[in-house]
């Protein structure tokens, strides 16, 4: 084993050698500092407030579909009970109009024929004292003849006449002494009848005055 001095085991002191530099990356203090701040300390969840909060959520949302709901049932029972009416007013409309029609048919033949009556009866008025003196004459001579010859064929006491004034009048002229044999009862109008055996015979001449009352009318 080999042995050491003491010099051996003596530090030398004298110059000893420097390590070699080394590079150390240092910071860029020019370079932004940013600061994290630090983490509010946050207070634990509200449950009863988050589940009040749903709660209210889900109502709004069930009232909300209940009235558009509702809101859509009355929208379209308001329209069928429209058509409903509509349909009901159309008919009622239509019965009112035939109705109507029936009635004012009618009345225009009620009126049309007391048209016909009143002009009638204005041509017997108006025109029965003034009709031809011929037609009269003719007529009236006509029954004078009938009545003539009935009395000479048989054995006639009595001869019922019914007439106006005038014409019977006349007949009384036109008959002479056999116009004692008629029983005369005045009526209004403007033939004048004669009953003779079972017979009337008449002048026919209201048949004339409708016939000018139409032409008139």
């Amino acid at each position: 084993m080999a042995h050491l001095s003491l010099a051996d085991m003596l530090v030398d002191f004298g110059k000893r050698d420097e390590p070699a530099p080394f590079q150390v990356s240092m910071p860029d203090f020019d370079m932004p500092l940013v600061m994290q701040p630090a983490a509010p300390e946050t207070d634990p969840p509200d449950v009863d407030a988050l589940i009040a909060e749903a709660v209210d959520k889900a109502v709004d949302k069930a009232v909300a579909d209940a009235t558009a709901r509702l809101e859509a049932d009355h929208a379209a029972a308001l329209e069928a009970e429209r058509e409903k009416h509509t349909a009901e007013v159309a008919a009622l409309q239509a019965g009112i109009g035939e109705e109507l029609g029936t009635a004012i048919r009618q009345r225009f033949e009620a009126a049309e024929k007391r048209v016909l009556d009143l002009t009638a009866e204005v041509v017997t008025r108006v025109l029965g004292p003034v009709l031809a003196e011929d037609l009269q004459q003719r007529s009236v001579a006509r029954l004078a003849e009938i009545i003539s010859a009935a009395l000479r064929d048989a054995e006639t006491t009595k001869i019922r006449v019914h007439g106006p004034m005038s014409l019977y009048q006349a007949l009384e002229t036109a008959l002479g002494e056999q116009a004692s044999l008629l029983e005369f009862t005045e009526s209004n109008g403007l033939d004048l009848s004669v009953a003779l055996d079972g017979s009337v015979y008449e002048t026919r001449l209201s048949e004339w005055s409708i016939s000018a009352a139409k032409v008139l009318a």
